[in-house]
C-alpha cells in the first residue's frame, strides 16, 4: 500500500513534464511532447548528439510542403512514439550513424523514411502507408528496416536488413529497451537538467 501510495504521488508531477513543439522548432536535448495533433508545416529538427525524443503519440501534420522530422550530422539518437502525416517526406536523416526510430506511425506522406549517408541505425517496429514510397537511400548502409505492417524489399536492402534482424541489430534494440529510456528521460526533465528549446 505504501508503494502504490508514493507511485500515486509520483504520476501527477510525471505526467505535467512535457514540451510542446513548434513548426520548425529545433531541438537540442531529450523531450518527451504533450499528446496531441500539431500541424507543423515547416516540421522540427533534431540538433544535438546522444539525445532521445519521445513524441508523446503526438501527430505531427504537414502540408505536403516540408520534412516532418529532419536530423543532419547526428548521432546517438532516439525517436519514438510519433505519428507524421502529410509531409513530402515523413524522416529525413543525413550523414548520421546510431540513429533508432521505434515504434513510428507514417500515413500519407509522400516517402516515409529518407536517409543519405546513414549507417548502423535501426529502424524497428514502425508503420507505413507511404503514398510513394516508404523508403528511399543513398549511400546508407548496415541498417535495419522493418514495419509492423508489411514486408518490404528494394535496393535499399542490398546494403542494409530488411524485414529480420542481425543478432547486432537485437542487441542493439533489446540496450535500448533494457535500460528503460523513458524513465530516465522523464528523471532528468524532472530535475530540470533539461530546460531550453532552441529555434
Amino acid at each position: 500500500m505504501k508503494r502504490l501510495f508514493l507511485l500515486m504521488l509520483f504520476l501527477p508531477a510525471v505526467s505535467a513534464i512535457c514540451e510542446i513543439p513548434y513548426d520548425g522548432v529545433a531541438f537540442d536535448h531529450s523531450t518527451v511532447f504533450c499528446q496531441n495533433r500539431y500541424v507543423l508545416e515547416q516540421g522540427i529538427r533534431l540538433t544535438a548528439d546522444n539525445i532521445v525524443v519521445d513524441c508523446g503519440n503526438s501527430i505531427l501534420q504537414g502540408t505536403f510542403s516540408s520534412i516532418g522530422i529532419t536530423m543532419r550530422d547526428r548521432k546517438n539518437i532516439t525517436l519514438y512514439n510519433c505519428h507524421l502525416a502529410e509531409y513530402t517526406t515523413g524522416i529525413y536523416i543525413r550523414n548520421s550513424t546510431n540513429i533508432q526510430v521505434i515504434e513510428l506511425d507514417l500515413r500519407k506522406n509522400i516517402i516515409g523514411l529518407r536517409l543519405e549517408q546513414v549507417t548502423d541505425s535501426v529502424f524497428d517496429d514502425n508503420y507505413d502507408i507511404s503514398l510513394f514510397l516508404p523508403i528511399k537511400t543513398s549511400e546508407s548502409k548496415n541498417n535495419f528496416f522493418r514495419f509492423k505492417n508489411k514486408r518490404i524489399g528494394g535496393y535499399y536492402c542490398v546494403w542494409n536488413t530488411c524485414n529480420e534482424r542481425t543478432e547486432a541489430q537485437f542487441e542493439l534494440k533489446q540496450d535500448f529497451e533494457s535500460k528503460d529510456a523513458r524513465e530516465d528521460l522523464l528523471r532528468i526533465l524532472k530535475e530540470g537538467i533539461i530546460d531550453s528549446i532552441s529555434v
